[in-house]
């Protein structure tokens, strides 16, 4: 339509939409017959936890749990909220109630962190890779060392490597 009446701004697309609106409802619109099929939403239900982006996460020890690059806590009363670790949380986006988590059936507040250090992991280099290798002089690279050495005068020992059995007798006391 705006094509067909030429309509190149906004002004001129404001000015048409106020006699076309009438024009379009009268030849498209139905009087519905009976009562109204639609009914009051609950007092129970909020509709911004309805209409809004939901992702689900595990919550960690602490009921907190990561998103999108951030750390989050459950908050109940100013404080982190009581939750079974591992478990499931929906997280809950918009623009009309931010960022909240719902866990057993009740919705939270949160709280950004910081992210708790591992304690007890080693840090690894990522330049170096996982495993570095030996050093020139160490002895797996020395052309000496052919492994394990043992004195081949020792025939226990030597039957031993070679018969698994022999690993299990024992001597009684």
């Amino acid at each position: 339509e705006f094509i067909l009446n030429e309509i190149k701004d906004i002004n001129s697309a404001n000015n048409f939409m106020k006699r076309y609106i009438p024009k379009f409802n009268s030849r498209f619109s139905v009087i519905p017959k009976g009562e109204s099929v639609f009914r009051e939403l609950g007092k129970g239900i909020n509709i911004d936890y309805i209409l809004c982006r939901k992702y689900s996460r595990k919550l960690d020890n602490g009921s907190a749990f990561s998103y999108g690059g951030n750390y989050y806590q459950l908050v109940s009363g100013g404080k982190p909220a009581a939750t079974i670790s591992r478990s499931t949380v929906k997280v809950m986006i918009s623009q009309r109630i931010g960022i909240k988590a719902k866990y057993s059936g009740n919705v939270y507040l949160l709280a950004r962190i910081e992210k708790p250090k591992a304690k007890g992991f080693i840090q690894v280099n990522k330049d170096r890779g996982l495993a570095a290798k030996p050093a020139v002089n160490h002895p797996w690279r020395s052309e000496k060392s052919n492994g394990f050495k043992y004195d081949p005068r020792d025939k226990e020992l030597y039957a031993g490597l070679y018969n698994s059995t022999i690993a299990w007798e024992t001597d009684s006391f």
